[in-house]
């Protein structure tokens, strides 16, 4: 992938939070800044309007109030779209139209039989 190297100016703390979170995910700390201006740009104008308010006019206690609320959003959005692939991979191996207890355990067994073949193959 082509890229463009920029450079931007952070606070200290800002610093070593990508710093730390790089070496968590074991990538440079450019690839982490990459990220989160690309999910930064992403957002309507209306989310970025919100988010310079509450920066400006929030206590530190409501701006994280108000991150835990946008992270807890992004989780149920990552669950539901995982709940959905996973109805359709079900109905595609056509474990949707099982009733019974019995028949959803049988069907069980055989998914892992199938797993376990494609790894080993």
């Amino acid at each position: 992938m082509a890229g463009k190297s920029i450079s931007a100016w952070v606070d200290d703390r800002t610093a070593r939070d990508v710093e730390m979170l790089a070496k968590v995910e074991a990538r440079p700390p450019a690839h982490v800044v990459a990220a989160a201006l690309k999910f930064y740009l992403a957002l309507p104008e209306e989310a970025l309007s919100a988010i310079r308010k509450i920066d400006a006019l929030g206590t530190e206690e409501e701006v994280q109030w108000a991150m835990r609320k946008v992270a807890r959003a992004l989780l149920e959005a990552q669950h539901q779209i995982a709940a959905e692939r996973a109805a359709k991979q079900m109905h595609g191996d056509g474990l949707g139209a099982l009733e019974s207890e019995a028949e959803i355990d049988a069907g069980a067994v055989q998914l892992t039989k199938r797993g376990r073949r494609s790894r080993v193959g």
